[in-house]
């Protein structure tokens, strides 16, 4: 996607967030803002979860995600308590990362009913 760049005023977004808005956010966005926290997202992660588990389709965050994103605290205090110097980030997947995931974006899926 190119942009114009001709002028010197931003571009209108709402025909890009027309065409590549996720669809997730198509299917349940309105209902997320209306309902959820900070901006739907929380909305929207639990209606995930809940949706992978009635379809039996793998979780959007797994253990790896959930590593690294609570990493940065220790790592920070092991910084901090060597007077500031970088400290090495592990890569808890062990390379895993560069393979493709099944996850959020996959194809669209309805949440089934309850049963």
């Amino acid at each position: 996607m190119e942009p114009d760049h001709g002028g010197h005023s931003w571009a209108d977004f709402s025909p890009s967030l027309t065409k590549y808005d996720h669809w997730l956010w198509q299917k349940v966005g309105e209902d997320a803002v209306a309902n959820g926290g900070h901006g739907g997202m929380d909305y929207i992660m639990a209606w995930r979860t809940i949706q992978s588990m009635r379809t039996g389709t793998i979780a959007d965050i797994d253990v790896y995600d959930s590593a690294a994103w609570c990493a940065p605290v220790p790592l920070s205090v092991m910084s901090l308590a060597d007077g500031g110097k970088p400290v090495e980030i592990p890569d808890f997947t062990r390379g895993g990362w560069v393979r493709p995931r099944v996850g959020l974006d996959s194809v669209a899926i309805d949440m089934p009913a309850v049963v």
